[in-house]
């Protein structure tokens, strides 16, 4: 009966678990694709630097970016 009842919570520890990390790869999936498409837009992309500062990516820079947006995409969403 012991071994039952410690069966089932190790089951549903596990069960809980894989949730977890199925909701955590959703949130990143989501972020991935929410930024590829803030990259694509037609208007200045920036990410900010330790200080807070905005640090814009030069217009030549763009597509390298994008490609860089689409593999986190492709990373996170499958």
């Amino acid at each position: 009966m012991q071994d039952e009842q410690t069966l089932r919570a190790q089951e549903e520890a596990k069960a809980q678990n894989e949730k977890a990390i199925a909701f955590n790869k959703m949130q990143r999936c989501n972020f991935a694709r929410q930024q590829l498409g803030v990259t694509k837009e037609l208007r200045p992309i920036y990410s900010h630097d330790s200080k807070g500062d905005r640090q814009y990516v030069p217009d030549d820079n763009r597509q390298a970016t994008i490609a860089a947006a689409e593999r986190r995409v492709n990373a996170e969403c499958n």
